[in-house]
Parts: C-alpha cells; sequence; structure tokens
C-alpha cells in the first residue's frame, strides 16, 4: 500500500526512482529489500494459516504465496525483467496509473480479507 500512495501521489518521482533502479546492470538494494519483503510475505501468511487457521484463510494462502513466488522469480530473471520494467516505464502513454489503481483495489482486498478472515 505504500507503494500505492507513492505511486498516486507522488507518481512522477518514483517512477524515476524506479526506472534508475531498473536501468542498472545489477539488482539494487532497494529490488532486493522488495523480495526480502516478498519472501516475508509468504512466511509470515504461511505461520498464520498454520497456527491460527480459519475458515477460507487458503484463499489468502494461496494467492499471496502466488504472488510472493512471482516476484522471487523475476529476482531469477533479473536482466530480462528490468529491460521489460524500464521500456514499460518510459512507455509515451503510460498505464502506470491504472496499474498503481489496480494495485491499490487488490490490496484494499487483501486487507480486507485478512481482517475478515483473522477477526
Amino acid at each position: 500500500m505504500v507503494k500505492v500512495f507513492f505511486g498516486i501521489f507522488f507518481h512522477d518521482q518514483l517512477y524515476d526512482f524506479a526506472r534508475r533502479q531498473y536501468s542498472g546492470q545489477k539488482m539494487s538494494t532497494s529490488v532486493k529489500l522488495l523480495m526480502l519483503y516478498a519472501i516475508s510475505l509468504a512466511f509470515l501468511v504461511w505461520i498464520g494459516t498454520i497456527f491460527f487457521y480459519q475458515p477460507y484463510a487458503w484463499i489468502l494462502t494461496t494467492v499471496l504465496t502466488l504472488a510472493s513466488i512471482k516476484s522471487i522469480s523475476l529476482l531469477f530473471r533479473w536482466n530480462e525483467t528490468s529491460k521489460k520494467f524500464v521500456v514499460f516505464i518510459n512507455a509515451k502513454y503510460s498505464k502506470l496509473w491504472i496499474v498503481d489503481i489496480f494495485v491499490a483495489a487488490v490490496g484494499i482486498g487483501f486487507l480486507i480479507m485478512g481482517f475478515t478472515l483473522y477477526k
């Protein structure tokens, strides 16, 4: 949700920063931290599922695990992925606003699902 906030309210600054991060030959520290976040999120979701299981919590666990796996897979294809991200960010008609709104909606959905499932 933090990324969405910056994407909506500080759009140009965020994507200028992202462009610099993805333009480098090596993976930046901030991208490595995002990968650590993805791994941590999957780990915490599984801890919640194993020790605090609630009905239908498997939906949240499955979706967040798949999202984390997708994020981690980007790590192993860094050169290819970073080039695609830079092209996407640099596009004349940028769809980044749509992406930010979509991610906000999905994030709010996960937040509601988390609070609903783990009352």
